[in-house]
């Protein structure tokens, strides 16, 4: 039996655009993603991508009025807590919304 996904959101008071671009451009995209290795990307919609041990995961984009949601999902490592694989998540989430709400 596949274990359940993890989930984590956040909900950004940028446009999709603005988003998307700080998502995925080159330069932050150390910061933002430590390491995944793009499998699937779906312009404004979805980034899928694959740990280095080979767990899957993806982030989507909502777009809501003038706001975005992120929302990551990923496959759980079997050897951490799934209380705290979701707490790190949401704590890059939120670093990201902290950040891009800034500018």
């Amino acid at each position: 039996m596949e274990a359940e996904r993890i989930v984590a959101a956040v909900l950004v008071r940028k446009p999709l655009e603005s988003v998307w671009k700080h998502w995925t451009d080159r330069e932050e995209e150390e910061e933002w993603r430590d390491g995944r290795h793009f499998e699937t990307v779906i312009p404004f919609q979805l980034v899928g991508y694959v740990l280095g041990d080979g767990r899957k995961g993806c982030v989507e984009f909502q777009h809501i009025d003038s706001n975005t949601i992120v929302r990551e999902s990923f496959e759980p490592d079997p050897g951490s807590p799934p209380d705290r694989q979701r707490g790190r998540c949401q704590a890059r989430l939120d670093g990201f919304k902290e950040y891009i709400e800034a500018l």
